[in-house]
C-alpha cells in the first residue's frame, strides 16, 4: 500500500489511508485495500496482491483529478474507473477506483 501512498501523493491532492477524522473543507480524497488477491501458479502461491479502492470528492468539473490520479497510477498497478457520481446533496463530484497491486 505504500507504492499507492506514494503514487496518490505525487498527485498535489488530499488523500487519507481509509477514512479522514474530519474530511478537509475542499477536494479530497480515500484509499483502502479491500481484499487479498495473491496469485498461484501449478497449485502454488507464487505472489501476494492487494485489491482496494480509491475514492475522490471533487467540485473541479474540468477532468483535471481524474487525469492526475490515473496518470500517478499508471506502471504501478491494474486499476479502473469504477463509477463518476455527482453527489446533490454535497455537490461533489466522486469518482471511484478499484485497484490491483502486485508485487
Amino acid at each position: 500500500m505504500n507504492r499507492i501512498k506514494t503514487a496518490l501523493q505525487t498527485t498535489g491532492y488530499d488523500f487519507a489511508h481509509a477514512a479522514w477524522r474530519k474530511a478537509p473543507p475542499g477536494d479530497y480524497g480515500t484509499y483502502m485495500e479491500s481484499e487479498g488477491a495473491d496469485l498461484e501458479a501449478d497449485g502454488k502461491h507464487v505472489e501476494r496482491g492487494t485489491v482496494g479502492y480509491i475514492d475522490y470528492f471533487t467540485r473541479d468539473d474540468s477532468g483535471a483529478p481524474r487525469d492526475a490520479i490515473e496518470a500517478a497510477l499508471d506502471g504501478i498497478c491494474i486499476y479502473k474507473l469504477e463509477s463518476v457520481q455527482f453527489e446533490n446533496e454535497t455537490g461533489y463530484i466522486h469518482y471511484e477506483w478499484r485497484f490491483a497491486l502486485y508485487g
